[in-house]
């Protein structure tokens, strides 16, 4: 994986366990 792929999985992951 590459750094740029970690960075957009991460923003991902916060997206989603962020309570709406």
């Amino acid at each position: 994986m590459s750094l740029l792929q970690l960075s957009i999985l991460g923003c991902l992951t916060e997206l989603v366990n962020f309570p709406h």
